[in-house]
């Protein structure tokens, strides 16, 4: 947002930006699942993937960010405009017209303490909208065979996954079979966005040394982390996976927590829609690769494969994607092997897509590198 407003971009232009790259996102979605949709047995209208989710979440933040901008700047110069006229003084004939006075001193603190103020009500405003809708994605989730039966296609399509259409058995709601799929529901991925906005807002606004960086994100982690664990010892707080986690026996440790009965139990979570287990699991766990990533060295960073990877994230999932179906279906025709992978032959075929994509995404960051302009839709991949 700042960087574009330093161009000279007006806010229509920015709220344009977003949109289109959203816009694109969602076309680069359609144009992956096309096979799917044309193959799919019964009126399929649609299926997407991550992609459509990012699309709408893009377009849908980009006017949040903008929107809380403006509230921003109306807010600051409001402030201003009254202690501007709240205590009026007349110069004195002795006080000299200097910039460094102390009433242009006492006006700079005025204007930078309201900067301030408005900057951490914003942070505020975006963590409770954040953290009410996180709550918002584990209380709609329906429960029982009839209020499952009873959602309409757009309540699966926008909110909470829908079953898949293959699925057999009274737990398929009526109105998905042969319609509309939707494994990645857009709404569930706002609150995330918001702390990535809040987390992009900390992180530009102060300057920080690198051990500093490294310190805060460890912290995060690990408060994270224990939000997490406290997930584990307390079943009911925080989860949508109670249902789906084997029951243990009677003559386990813990009759009562099916979550402690395995290591595969106890990182079980839903990410779609996203519970508090799943989100802070994921953010611990993306902090520490931060402070990670600020730990380590310039030259090993500027030669780490996740930095190219980073540059060109859509260009990685989109060829990811495809590079990974041809290497696998070319495993299945020349080795023979069974249409189902198993998890070893899964993995060599993945880690050996990654080694094409990334020739792939050097090639394309030299296309990106070659666009001048940066509203270039090609450097948004």
């Amino acid at each position: 947002m700042q960087s574009r407003l330093q161009l000279g971009w007006s806010r229509w232009e920015i709220l344009q930006h977003f949109a289109t790259r959203g816009g694109a996102l969602m076309i680069v979605n359609l144009l992956l699942t096309y096979d799917f949709t044309v193959r799919a047995d019964g009126p399929n209208l649609i299926e997407n993937l991550i992609l459509w989710t990012y699309g709408l979440v893009t377009i849908l933040l980009g006017a949040v960010v903008v929107a809380l901008h403006s509230i921003e700047r109306l807010a600051i110069e409001r402030s201003q405009h009254q202690q501007k006229f709240s205590t009026p003084s007349e110069p004195s004939q002795r006080t000299p017209l200097l910039s460094n006075t102390p009433d242009n001193t006492s006006a700079d603190a005025r204007a930078e303490k309201a900067e301030s103020m408005a900057f951490s009500i914003g942070n505020v405003i975006l963590l409770a909208l954040a953290t009410a809708l996180l709550a918002v994605n584990i209380l709609i989730v329906p429960k029982g065979q009839t209020e499952i039966r009873d959602r309409s296609y757009w309540f699966w399509w926008w909110l909470v996954p829908a079953p898949s259409r293959l699925s057999e058995g009274p737990s398929l709601p009526v109105n998905t079979q042969g319609s509309m799929i939707s494994q990645y529901t857009p709404l569930n991925w706002l609150p995330f966005g918001l702390f990535g906005i809040v987390y992009a807002r900390l992180l530009t606004r102060y300057t920080r040394s690198c051990l500093s960086l490294v310190a805060q994100h460890l912290l995060a982690s690990v408060l994270l982390a224990s939000l997490f664990i406290l997930t584990r010892l307390v079943p009911k707080f925080g989860n949508l996976t109670r249902h789906l986690v084997p029951v243990p026996s009677s003559t386990s440790r813990h009759p009562n927590n099916p979550y402690l009965a395995s290591w595969q139990a106890f990182l079980y979570t839903c990410k779609f829609p996203p519970d508090i287990a799943y989100t802070s699991l994921s953010l611990s766990v993306g902090s520490a690769l931060a402070a990670a990533c600020y730990a380590a060295r310039t030259g090993w960073k500027e030669k780490s494969p996740f930095l190219r990877f980073g540059r060109a994230p859509v260009f990685f999932y989109a060829s990811n994607l495809l590079v990974f179906r041809f290497v696998s279906g070319f495993a299945l025709t020349f080795f023979g092997l069974p249409p189902e992978l198993a998890i070893g032959p899964a993995v060599f075929c993945y880690f050996g897509s990654l080694a094409i994509v990334w020739f792939l995404c050097k090639l394309y960051l030299r296309f990106k590198e070659a666009r001048s302009s940066p509203d270039s839709i090609w450097r948004a991949f």
